[in-house]
């Protein structure tokens, strides 16, 4: 069952350089709020396979999970951002050059 929150966000947007995430709702209103600021430069080369062992952390819950430390692997991963979509049921990671990670959404 979907959370309240995916019925009035359809997406967002985190800018990790900007320190900002713009939320999307369905009848094409947006909001954009501070996030807060990592203090770790953004990797120059975006790894995929670091990204990923940040994704699968997040998605098994693994002790100690925090969505700061997700936040600080992404980072030394080389994500400058990503944008996740409800309706689509997928994240896309970007990095520093445009590199791209598409992650899907479990199947329930």
């Amino acid at each position: 069952m979907p959370s309240p929150a995916t019925h009035l966000v359809e997406s967002y947007v985190i800018d990790v350089r900007r320190a900002t995430a713009t939320y999307y709702l369905p009848d094409g209103e947006s909001i954009e709020l501070p996030a807060h600021r990592v203090e770790a430069p953004i990797a120059p080369v975006f790894g995929t396979a670091r990204m990923q062992a940040a994704i699968r952390e997040a998605k098994n819950h693994v002790p100690g999970y925090s969505y700061k430390g997700f936040r600080d692997r992404a980072v030394v991963a080389g994500c400058a951002g990503y944008i996740v979509s409800f309706s689509g049921r997928r994240a896309l990671y970007v990095g520093r050059t445009a590199e791209t990670h598409v992650e899907h959404f479990p199947n329930q």
